[in-house]
């Protein structure tokens, strides 16, 4: 799926842009990402995708099919994508799920105002070669998770499903292997530390200056490693944390961002210099 994307607070944005690396015909850090980078891009929230209540009822237990009903759906969500039908993607995900992108949706100029189908399509051309493939489906209920093991360069996904109103729609997307026990995320301790050290930089620090306080990124990308139209910058992310730091054509900080989609009341106080600083 793809991250990223906010209004005019662009206090949400790290999660799309990180997802735009070495867009050069076969760059393998491209295809590693780019179904995360199409899924949740096409994740951004309109009422026209439809009204999603989850029924709890005994009458909409799963069918004995589920499993290949889930594994429908999310061919059908992929090859709409694929052929450009933004109206049948965006009805094929959660209401939640929308919402949910919504907030990290409008950060980027290029898709400020963005209608979901619009969204969901925008880098549709990057699928091209992909095959979706969903294996391991489980379904518990009106719940479902599987994954797709990607291959030729596509990097896995795991994906959530609701069945709602005896229809299943996609609910949500994880990296595979994110929280793999060989150093997939930084240890928690160091995580706990992020919001105060978050404080102590600065707008107009260098990536050394930055990388001093905050510690080893997450994510990091270069001038020469992120495509035109959009900007430079340096991520840390791990479980329910997620801070982006932006960088001017001089490569000093110019806007810090801290995405307060997952956290707590508490957390959210701990950062005391507040979600979005810009030069």
């Amino acid at each position: 799926m793809v991250r990223c994307l906010s209004q005019c607070d662009q206090n949400q944005s790290g999660k799309l842009s990180r997802r735009f690396v070495d867009l050069e015909p076969g760059g393998s850090d491209l295809k590693k990402t780019v179904l995360t980078l199409i899924l949740v891009l096409a994740s951004v929230v309109f009422a026209a995708c439809g009204d999603n209540k989850t029924a709890d009822s005994p009458a909409d237990a799963p069918a004995p099919d589920a499993e290949a009903d889930v594994a429908a759906i999310y061919n059908q969500y992929v090859e709409a994508v694929k052929a450009r039908d933004g109206e049948t993607a965006c009805g094929l995900l959660t209401e939640e799920y929308q919402e949910q992108v919504l907030q990290e949706a409008q950060a980027f100029e290029e898709l400020e105002g963005a209608n979901c189908p619009k969204a969901t399509t925008a880098f549709s051309a990057l699928l091209s070669g992909f095959k979706p493939s969903l294996e391991e489906v489980r379904v518990r209920g009106n719940k479902a998770s599987g994954t797709d093991p990607g291959g030729k360069g596509y990097e896995p996904q795991t994906l959530k499903f609701e069945r709602i109103d005896g229809d299943w729609k996609i609910a949500g997307q994880t990296d595979s292997g994110a929280a793999d026990a060989e150093g997939g995320l930084p240890d928690q301790t160091i995580v706990k530390s992020w919001p105060v050290k978050w404080c102590e930089a600065e707008i107009g620090m260098t990536r050394d200056d930055l990388r001093k306080i905050m510690g080893e990124p997450t994510e990091e990308y270069t001038p020469e490693s992120t495509p035109n139209g959009f900007q430079p910058q340096m991520v840390w992310d791990a479980f329910e944390y997620h801070f982006t730091a932006f960088f001017d054509v001089d490569d000093r900080v110019r806007q810090m961002d801290a995405n307060d989609l997952d956290l707590t009341a508490g957390q959210k106080r701990a950062i005391r210099c507040g979600f979005s600083r810009r030069a």
